[in-house]
């Protein structure tokens, strides 16, 4: 836990490295009702993802480590016509070489204080997140999908360690979301179709993320785009849990150049070399150009209706 707190994370909790039986069961089911869309790479590696064993054998002791990525307090945007927001994850550098950076740090300090073997993961492999946050009480699963913290809400990076270093481990926290459904009801998309369960197909984060840009939007959904550019944040912005917490210390999460959106223009008139050089090391390098110029052309297009 100091290590943790030494490399700026927020939260650090421990699970037992044992089978995700109920998990696994799941969430396969929602890969075979075809809510992950068209991202293939979810529907592999089942036995790793259930038994993280089978990653590192000698494994005793899951490492669940949350980074707070809040910047402040405005909930809402004051959108100027031809602008389109981006997500709070993707206002500053990529967390994935933030958190592996720091989570290294750690492994070679326990490698070299235990004498153990350790191996962790940033959003980048066959491990469920989410499910052993939940599993080592670092917080609940929301009926967004997100895991909540009591503290510091759901405005968190989640980074995974599994290690030989046998620790005891945490209780799973209560769900105190109870009958909340504001973030149910305010999801533009109505991609929350049941408490815990996102159906990808209809989720803007999919669409102006993770899809293709040849990829078929209906009508319907690209008009409830909400001045989404880049992600979408709707149903944490209408979280009761993240009106309390406190903001990160992290300067590398902190709005690049101040911008928490994007000009639709710009966007469209940019070539590669300026794409390149202007999302270096960003999150929003995952788009790629074309496809961000997708998305734009469908907000500049119904901002116009």
């Amino acid at each position: 836990t100091q290590l943790s707190k030494a490399e700026g994370f927020d939260l650090c909790n421990f699970a037992k490295a044992e089978p995700l039986t109920e998990e696994i069961k799941n969430y396969r089911l929602w890969v075979e009702r075809g809510m992950h869309a068209n991202m293939a790479y979810l529907d592999k590696n089942y036995d790793k993802k259930e038994d993280p064993r089978l990653i590192l054998p000698e494994a005793k002791t899951i490492i669940v480590l949350g980074h707070l990525y809040k910047v402040d307090n405005a909930e809402t945007f004051v959108i100027k016509k031809e602008e389109g927001i981006i997500a709070r994850y993707a206002w500053g550098d990529d967390y994935h070489d933030v958190l592996a950076q720091k989570a290294d740090n750690i492994i070679c300090a326990l490698e070299k204080e235990y004498d153990c073997l350790a191996k962790r993961y940033v959003d980048t492999g066959p491990v469920m997140e989410r499910a052993w946050a939940a599993k080592s009480g670092l917080g609940w699963q929301g009926k967004n999908g997100n895991i909540i913290n009591f503290d510091i809400g759901s405005y968190l990076f989640l980074t995974v360690i599994i290690t030989s270093l046998d620790i005891e481990p945490d209780e799973p926290v209560q769900d105190y979301c109870g009958t909340c459904r504001r973030c149910i009801v305010a999801c533009p998309t109505k991609a929350i179709i049941e408490p815990k369960v996102i159906d990808s197909r209809l989720c803007l984060s999919y669409l102006n993320i993770e899809a293709k840009p040849d990829e078929a939007i209906a009508d319907e959904i690209k008009a409830k785009h909400s001045n989404r550019l880049f992600g979408c944040d709707i149903c944490q912005e209408v979280c009761p849990w993240n009106k309390k917490a406190r903001f990160t210390s992290e300067e590398r999460f902190l709005p690049r150049l101040g911008q928490k959106v994007l000009n639709l223009n710009e966007i469209l008139a940019m070539h590669q070399s300026d794409f390149s050089e202007r999302f270096r090391h960003s999150p929003i390098k995952r788009k790629k150009l074309a496809g961000l110029q997708a998305f734009a052309e469908i907000l500049k297009e119904f901002q116009a209706d």
